[in-house]
């Protein structure tokens, strides 16, 4: 009896070239694939999202988060990482699917729109598309993660950041002395003014000063209690700027009393004397 052996089919990765060949004749070249009957090593060429390597069967594709926009290519590192700001979730691709969803971001190479390890974090905002995340701008701020904006700071507070680096995730109470209008950047941007002062904190508005007390003076803005009491000699009924306050008025040759001015003739003012008493003038 005597064995026969069948033709067969010229092996993947390889080209048979030419009748009555007992092997095949050689490896396919780099960047093109030869598959079963493959007859000359450049046949096929590789084509886009994939890469070839020497002897490659059927083209290898492009891992996920990758992208080759070219043929003929033969090495994995012709696939490029995904640009930032995009996502290529599939093998073999070509071009990015889209752009990153808003509140995240994509560094290179990501494979979802919205990837976990690049949600954006607090203190920031990542509009769709975004490479990285942007920090709240002073006055504004932002308490929650994955968003695509932050937020104006709220009346009564502030909202900076501690420092260059960090970054605003929440505001921050009105010191006082001071009031915070909604998108205060920072504690001391709108003191009391003179004679006023401002006993509480987490004052919106300048209407939250408190005018300085009769008797007393408030002699420089965003104090948080009166400078201290009238000087003897001269009386403070309300909103005194300075401990000895001058404001003369005459008419018709009388002395009217009105308002923080030097103790007149024919009164005593004693410190803190919010009203001169009565007497002969």
């Amino acid at each position: 009896m005597f064995s026969h052996n069948a033709c067969v089919a010229c092996p993947g990765g390889h080209f048979c070239q030419g009748e009555g060949l007992a092997s095949a004749s050689g490896i396919c070249h780099a960047g093109y694939y030869c598959d079963m009957l493959s007859t000359r090593p450049d046949q096929k060429l590789c084509p886009p999202g994939f890469y070839c390597p020497k002897g490659t069967g059927s083209p290898v594709p492009c891992p996920v988060g990758k992208i080759n926009p070219q043929s003929g290519k033969w090495d994995i590192t012709d696939c490029k990482l995904c640009p930032a700001g995009y996502f290529c979730s599939g093998l073999g691709k070509t071009a990015p699917e889209g752009k990153c969803a808003s509140g995240y971001y994509c560094p290179p190479g990501q494979a979802s729109a919205t990837p976990t390890s690049s949600r954006c974090p607090r203190g920031f905002y990542c509009h769709e598309g975004s490479v990285a995340p942007v920090a709240c701008q002073k006055g504004t701020y932002q308490s929650e993660e994955g968003k695509e904006s932050c937020d104006l700071c709220p009346a009564g507070f502030f909202c900076l950041p501690s420092n260059k680096s960090a970054a605003i995730q929440a505001p921050r109470l009105c010191p006082l002395g001071h009031f915070c209008p909604s998108g205060t950047t920072f504690g001391t941007e709108n003191p009391c003014p003179r004679g006023t002062y401002g006993p509480k904190a987490g004052a919106a508005d300048e209407s939250d000063c408190e005018v300085c007390p009769a008797g007393m003076y408030c002699s420089s803005p965003g104090w948080s209690q009166p400078t201290g009491f009238c000087y003897q000699g001269y009386y403070c009924t309300r909103g005194a700027i300075n401990p000895t306050p001058v404001r003369h008025r005459v008419d018709a040759g009388s002395f009217l009393l009105t308002g923080n001015d030097i103790c007149p003739t024919g009164h005593f003012c004693p410190n803190g004397t919010s009203y001169p008493p009565v007497g002969d003038i």
